[in-house]
C-alpha cells in the first residue's frame, strides 16, 4: 500500500481583495525573494514597501493579525522574519497573508512536497529521494536510515536541534513517539547543518501502524529560483497543537 502526505512548498500568489475599490488599482506589493537564516530558525521575506499605508500587516491563514510591521517611507524594501512567532500564534501553517492600506492581499501558500509512505515493512521516502526503515517489535520500533538521513526522539520545542547534535542513523523508538529527521537534500556530505538541509517531523501512530510526515520546506525548481528556500529548522507541529501535545 503506498499512501502520499502532503507536506509543504512555498509559492505566492497576489491580489485577493478584501473589499470595494475605486479608481485607479493600486500596485500589488510582491515577494521578491524568501531565503533561511539565523542558523535555520527564520525564513526572510524580502518584500516591496507598500505604496498607500504606513503599516504591513501579518495574518494567519484565518485571517487574524499575528504581527504589523511599521513601514519607514523612506525605504523601498521590507525585510520580514517568521520565526517562532508564526509557529506559535498560527494554528495553521499552510498559508500566511500579507496586507497594506489597499486593501489587497498577497497570499503566501505553503504546500506540496510529497513523501510516499509505505507499509510491509514501514518506510517513508522523503522528498521521493532517501528513506527512512520502521521495523517494529514488540516494544516499538527500530529506525533505521539510508546514508544522507539521520534521526532523533522529539523532546519538546519548535525547532530541530542543530546538526550534528544528537541525530543518528539507528535508534529505537517507542509505538507512540514522534521523531526529528534531518535530510541532507543536496547530498554534499556535510556532516552539520547546512541551507540546503529538509527537517521532517514523524508521528508514529502505534494503534493503527501507520505515521504522519510533515515539512515546513521548499524543494528548488531550479538553480536560479529566487524562491527556493531549504534550511528551515521550525518544526510543522499542527497535527501536535490540535492534540494539545505540543
Amino acid at each position: 500500500m503506498i499512501r502520499r502526505s502532503a507536506l509543504i512548498l512555498s509559492v505566492i500568489s497576489a491580489g485577493m481583495s478584501l473589499g470595494c475599490s475605486h479608481g485607479t488599482t493600486p500596485p500589488i506589493m510582491e515577494v521578491y525573494s524568501i531565503y533561511v537564516s539565523n542558523d535555520g530558525t527564520a525564513i526572510n521575506l524580502l518584500i516591496s514597501a507598500p505604496s498607500y499605508s504606513d503599516t504591513l500587516g501579518i495574518l494567519c491563514k484565518d485571517n487574524v493579525y499575528f504581527d504589523t510591521v511599521i513601514v519607514d517611507e523612506s525605504v523601498d524594501t521590507i525585510r520580514y522574519a517568521l520565526d517562532s512567532t508564526f509557529l506559535l500564534k498560527c494554528a495553521e501553517h499552510d498559508k500566511i497573508f500579507l496586507l497594506d492600506g489597499s486593501n489587497k492581499l498577497i497570499s503566501l501558500s505553503f504546500y506540496g512536497i510529497e513523501s510516499d509512505i509505505l507499509s510491509s515493512p514501514l518506510r517513508v521516502v522523503l522528498g521521493q529521494r532517501d528513506t527512512l526503515f520502521l521495523n517494529d517489535d514488540t516494544s516499538g520500533y527500530t529506525v533505521r536510515t539510508s546514508e544522507y538521513v539521520k534521526v532523533q526522539k522529539y523532546t519538546g520545542g519548535l525547532y530541530a536541534p542543530l546538526p550534528p547534535e544528537g541525530y543518528d542513523t539507528l535508534i529505537v523508538a517507542g509505538s507512540n513517539d514522534t521523531l526529528i529527521v534531518w535530510q541532507d537534500y543536496d547530498r554534499d556530505g556535510v556532516s552539520g547543518y547546512d541551507k540546503e538541509d529538509i527537517f521532517w517531523v514523524v508521528l508514529i501512530k502505534g494503534d493503527s501502524g501507520t505515521v504522519d510526515v510533515r515539512t515546513i520546506a521548499r524543494r528548488p525548481l531550479s538553480e536560479d529560483d529566487p524562491l527556493a528556500f531549504t534550511g528551515y529548522r521550525g518544526l510543522e507541529l499542527c497535527f501536535k497543537c490540535m492534540e494539545g501535545k505540543r
